[in-house]
Parts: structure tokens; C-alpha cells; sequence
């Protein structure tokens, strides 16, 4: 009798969960950005986009709820490297959006590749990023682009000829400094010297009084967040020299940082149309501008739903 009674329970139970709404399929995704350290203004960025690209998917799927699992670099490799054996181990998930830098890019990868997990980098552009796997992608250029577009510049449009290199030492660096002088160099330009500094350098006096014993056109810097600081001294410790440098010298904080010592820079920048004719990176763009006071690139989660 009493299994009997069971076996009514468990069938009232079963008609009862049938009846009910289909509850979506909750799918985890891991985020590996610098939330923090000397890049975290890029990583804060970007999940501000992620945030608003999530909303969107879950308000408007019955589908698939989207969960995000952030985890923090702190700008450090080993860090990005402890987030994604994290996310993989324990978390199991099967799509990375991150990280932002080359460098923790290029350190998670074969983990990434290894455990066939679809990485999309929103903001890496080394080179070497373009062999590092199958599983694994980004959504900007590579340095080989910008670094070969300002040699060119440089060369023809403005008429430099002879340039000194100031380069942070890190995997996004690197690639650009090579690709700009190589491709100078073809044009004909010369490279009086190609000066590296390490990550969280704060004083460059010592390269300024370097860059004060060359006659350079112009000096290209490749950097982060410091670059404002770099100018700064450079035109405090009395450095006239013309400077050309990288997409991210548009940072508002960078431009704050060098103030006037800011004029006359010229630098690439990575066009973004604030008034999109796709309806879907229109209705994005609306959603950002009612959100947060700075534009930021669609994501691509849609397009990456179709391989999970």
C-alpha cells in the first residue's frame, strides 16, 4: 500500500512539474578582465558593455539566461592564468570573454586551447595572438595594422624621418614596436634608438635624458595609462620633440594626466560609428548612452551562443 501511495506522489509530482512554465537554460560564461591595477579602467570598460549585452539577452530569450562569472586580473598574467583554471575546473564553462592585455591573453591560451574553450579577447592585439589557437579569438586588429598605418603616416604624410621608440615591455608593446619599425624602415625611415620600460614604471627621467642625446623628428610611444605620465616629464624635463603614439593614447584619463603637455600629439584611433544603421548595435548604443556616459564595441555574445 505504501508503494503505492509513493508511486501516486511521484506521478501527481511528475503532471505538476509539467504543468508549471519551462524554466530557461542558465548557461555560465567566464569573464577574465583587469578589474583592477594599472589596467583596470580597460577592464571596467568593457563589462560595462557585457553588463548591458547580458541584459539584453536575458530580457529578451526564454531560451537561455545568461550567468557571468567575473574574475579579476589585477592586471597581472598569473592572475588571468589562476581565473581561467578557475572558471575551468570549477565552473566548467565553455566560453571566456577576455582578457583585455596581450599578455594574459598569450598566457591562458594554450589552457584555453587544451580545454577547447571559445576565449574572444575585446581588447588584445598582439600579433602572436593570430597563431595562439583555434578556440581562440578578439575582436580588435592586430598591431600589425596600426603599427604599419603610423610608419606609414609618419613616413609620408608628415615627412619623419628619423624617430626614437619609447615601448612599454609587454606582449602588446613589443608587437607594436616591431611592426612600426620594420615597416619604417622599409619606407626608408631611421630608427635612432627603441627604448623599453617595464610595467608599473612610474619615473622615466633616465629615458628622457637618453632621448635628449639623439636629434629625433619625433618620438613614437607605445603604452598604457602611464603615457600621460611620460609626456609630462618629458616636456617638464625640457623634451620639444614631436610625439606620435597608439589608439590608446585617447583615454580621457591619459589626456588628463598630460594636460597641455598633450598638444600637438598625434595618435590612431579605432573608429566607432555612435550612429549605426544595424538596428540591434543601434538599440545597443541607445541602451549604453541611457546607462554610462562612454560609447563601447557591440559584443559579439549572440553570434558566440551558436557553438555552445
Amino acid at each position: 500500500m505504501k508503494l503505492k501511495n509513493y508511486l501516486i506522489l511521484f506521478l501527481i509530482a511528475i503532471l505538476l512539474a509539467g504543468c508549471g512554465k519551462k524554466e530557461s537554460k542558465v548557461i555560465n560564461i567566464g569573464v577574465i578582465l583587469s578589474l583592477s591595477g594599472d589596467r583596470g579602467a580597460y577592464g571596467k570598460s568593457s563589462k560595462k558593455g557585457i553588463d548591458l549585452a547580458i541584459e539584453e539577452i536575458n530580457n529578451s530569450s526564454e531560451t537561455y539566461k545568461i550567468n557571468p562569472i567575473y574574475e579579476d586580473t589585477k592586471s597581472q598574467s598569473r592572475d588571468a592564468v589562476s581565473a581561467i583554471e578557475k572558471l575551468t575546473s570549477i565552473d566548467k564553462v565553455k566560453i571566456i570573454i577576455g582578457p583585455i592585455s596581450s599578455s594574459e591573453v598569450l598566457a591562458i591560451a594554450p589552457i584555453a586551447e587544451r580545454n577547447k574553450i571559445l576565449l574572444l579577447s575585446p581588447g588584445a592585439s598582439s600579433p602572436e595572438i593570430t597563431n595562439a589557437g583555434d578556440y581562440i579569438f578578439r575582436n580588435v586588429s592586430s598591431d600589425l595594422y596600426e603599427g604599419a598605418l603610423m610608419a606609414e603616416f609618419a613616413f609620408d604624410s608628415i615627412k619623419l624621418k628619423n624617430i626614437s621608440i619609447v615601448f612599454i615591455n609587454t606582449d602588446y608593446g613589443i608587437g607594436v614596436e616591431e611592426t612600426f619599425r620594420n615597416k619604417f624602415k622599409t619606407f626608408g625611415g631611421i630608427i635612432l634608438q627603441s627604448i623599453s620600460y617595464n610595467d608599473g614604471t612610474r619615473d622615466f627621467r633616465s629615458i628622457a635624458l637618453k632621448l635628449k642625446q639623439n636629434k629625433a623628428d619625433a618620438i613614437y610611444l607605445i603604452g598604457y595609462k602611464e603615457m600621460g605620465i611620460i609626456v609630462k616629464q618629458f616636456r617638464e624635463l625640457g623634451i620639444k620633440t614631436r610625439v606620435i603614439s597608439t589608439a590608446i593614447f585617447e583615454d580621457p584619463d591619459i589626456l588628463k594626466t598630460a594636460g597641455k603637455s598633450a598638444e600637438g600629439i598625434i595618435f590612431t584611433s579605432i573608429t566607432f560609428d555612435p550612429d549605426p544603421t544595424n538596428p540591434r548595435a543601434r538599440k545597443f548604443v541607445n541602451s549604453f548612452e541611457n546607462n554610462y556616459t562612454q560609447y563601447q564595441m557591440v559584443t559579439l555574445l549572440w553570434p558566440m551562443m551558436q557553438y555552445i
